[in-house]
């Protein structure tokens, strides 16, 4: 089974802040990570420098079936949540958030799902809920999901900047038979906060 290089990746969100993105000042403050597929000793944050990416790193977020893997395994989920602060007035923000994993499908009659929903509370956002990826080749397969959901908030005052982002994605495998075995492993999911701009 793959796994990233933590060091790598942080490394890589790190170089984010040299592309010289504009700086309108819209950063993440915190990240958590809830839910049965990332418990918290297996997963690791890594921040950019100017605290407008962050990468969450898994060991465990994953589904398995097959002869050997119980039912419970077949399905699970996890939510990040994002403490973002924005500055006053109004803002318009992209949440880029890329899913990065291995799909191993060993036989047909077994498919996978990545399916996920994000939230912006207060506010709301514009293209948040994609449709679902689904894994039926029999290989093994790397995958990228990216997904681009954005978001405009108006901050009156200071009480209003901490503003909360959640995506919760959910990982499940669908088999016709008890022997028929596959894994869906998500090894990262990023979020960068690109495309700022001021807004009336």
């Amino acid at each position: 089974m793959r796994f990233v290089s933590i060091a790598l990746l942080s490394s890589l969100v790190a170089a984010k802040t040299l592309l010289g993105r504009q700086d309108i000042g819209v950063t993440i403050v915190s990240a958590t990570a809830d839910g049965p597929g990332c418990p918290a000793d297996s997963v690791t944050f890594a921040f950019s420098l100017d605290r407008q990416a962050v990468d969450v790193i898994f060991s465990r977020y994953l589904v398995a079936t097959g002869p050997d893997a119980p039912d419970s395994e077949r399905e699970t989920f996890c939510d990040i949540s994002l403490a973002v602060a924005f500055p006053l007035g109004c803002t318009s923000v992209v949440f880029d958030t890329i899913y990065r994993g291995l799909s191993t499908i060993s036989e047909m009659g077994v498919s996978g799902h990545l399916t996920s929903s994000s939230t912006l509370s207060p506010g709301q956002l514009i293209g948040g809920n994609p449709p679902e990826t689904m894994f039926t080749s029999t290989s093994e397969e790397n995958f990228v999901v990216e997904q681009k959901p954005s978001g405009t908030e108006r901050i009156s005052n200071a009480n209003e900047q901490i503003v909360s982002f959640v995506s919760r994605s959910r990982l499940n495998l669908i088999s016709t038979g008890p022997s028929l075995a596959g894994v869906i492993f998500v090894d990262s999911v990023g979020f960068d906060l690109g495309n700022q701009t001021r807004c009336t």
